[in-house]
């Protein structure tokens, strides 16, 4: 028999995926690490762009049963950490038609994790590329993140190349490229996953390029103003034989009220190398009926189940859920989040997330859940601190995990630039 917290949140997550789905669920919520470092850059010259972007994490954590944290099983005490990041970033422009990016990423934790197979310094290339758009057609080559739809079934990094032709109202893409562990962006809290817990997709993909590839191809659609419409063909091939798929996906978004409430729906079907076919989908719905409050439903999951049958998620980035990866082939996942923005600087928060099992007989119990609130300061886009506490297994039968979060982003760049200006 359940308790009645266990009810009670069971209840909460039945309305939230029960509202979603019954208004036909605006952009998806996947990992919220967008950086401001590319829209505020220092321009020295006319050719060039530079920057950086500082960020500190304090991870405190207390671990309960099931939830591996840095290589802990069962339960364990109270533990804080310390982890540094820098991002600097290059822009060159040899012609109005020719762009080369390059972004790297330095990190260093303390104390190091020695349980876990990461360096205490670790340094990595975020992004590694060369842009050329000579007018209607472009085409980018080099290390670069491949993101289509909600990036429920593609938004990793890989070693790629992406060509792009745009004619209005349509435009069409390919893409292929290779990745392995070093690339991957497994990344909690913008960077800093790998450092705390395990993620399907690091034990799945090969340490060896030529054995995980994606290939593609995207379309989307403008004149159904103000509506999107935007469809994918992908081919995944990670490392294991048995995890090869063909991916099918088509994305519709737009407003039900216009200007307070909009709507993203996302179909989709995968078919793995034994021919069995998984029909799945993404709801979303985002309200913003109140001056500065902002409500996000979400439900997210696949329809049909086989005994014996994988299929992995090794290259999407729907995160649903702070600290474990809920993503859209572990069940049904339902999500709300609701936050409040407070003169323009401060937006306090919270979320909850939940993932139902799922069986040959379908949802059949509540698998984990994650509790998370805090608050996010911004003084401008250049600096922003947050910090959040985050519950998990709350109404499962493990015992809570509980963390907390603080961190602090900094921009670098554009005030060394204004500096050069008063001089002169």
């Amino acid at each position: 028999m359940s308790s009645p917290r266990s009810a009670f949140i069971h209840l909460l997550a039945g309305l939230a995926i029960w509202v979603v789905v019954a208004i036909a669920p605006t952009q998806a919520l996947a990992r919220n690490c967008k950086s401001e470092l590319p829209a505020n850059l220092a321009e020295p010259t006319d050719w060039l762009a530079v920057g950086g972007e500082f960020r500190s994490l304090y991870l405190g954590a207390h671990v309960g049963d099931g939830f591996p944290l840095s290589g802990a099983e069962g339960l364990a005490p109270w533990d804080n950490r310390i982890l540094l990041g820098v991002r600097p970033l290059i822009e060159i422009y040899p012609s109005d038609t020719l762009a080369v990016v390059v972004e790297a990423d330095w990190r260093l934790r303390f104390p190091s994790w020695a349980e876990r197979p990461v360096p205490h310094n670790d340094l990595r290339l975020t992004q590694a590329l060369v842009e050329w758009e000579p007018g209607k057609f472009k085409i980018t080559g080099g290390i670069q993140t491949l993101n289509y739809g909600t990036g429920a079934l593609l938004d990793q990094r890989f070693l790629a190349v992406e060509a792009k032709l745009s004619f209005k109202p349509v435009s069409f893409t390919l893409f292929g490229g290779m990745t392995n562990r070093y690339l991957m962006k497994n990344a909690l809290n913008c960077g800093f996953s790998e450092y705390i817990s395990h993620t399907q997709a690091w034990k799945v993909t090969s340490t060896y390029m030529h054995e995980n590839i994606a290939l593609g191809a995207n379309f989307a659609i403008k004149s159904l103003k103000p509506f999107k419409l935007k469809g994918m063909y992908l081919l995944s091939r990670p490392s294991s034989g048995e995890l090869y798929s063909h991916s099918i996906a088509v994305t519709v978004g737009g407003p039900i009220v216009k200007r307070f409430l909009s709507f993203t729906v996302e179909p989709m079907l995968l078919i793995n190398v034994d021919g069995f076919a998984l029909p799945a989908a993404l709801f979303q719905l985002r309200s913003n009926f109140a001056k500065g409050l902002d409500i996000r439903l979400g439900a997210a999951g696949s329809f049909r189940q086989a005994s014996g049958v994988r299929f992995s998620a090794v290259y999407e980035n729907m995160s649903w859920g702070t600290l474990q990866r809920f993503n859209l082939h572990q069940g049904m996942i339902g999500m709300a989040r609701a936050s409040y923005l407070i003169k323009d600087h401060v937006r306090p928060f919270a979320k909850y997330t939940v993932r139902f099992r799922q069986s040959n007989r379908g949802y059949d119990g509540l698998m984990g859940d994650e509790l998370e609130f805090g608050v996010e300061g911004k003084i401008s886009a250049l600096y922003k601190l947050s910090g959040s506490y985050v519950a998990a297994n709350l109404a499962g039968s493990n015992r809570p995990s509980h963390m907390a979060f603080v961190e602090l982003r900094i921009v670098l760049g554009p005030q060394f630039e204004k500096k050069v200006e008063a001089e002169e």
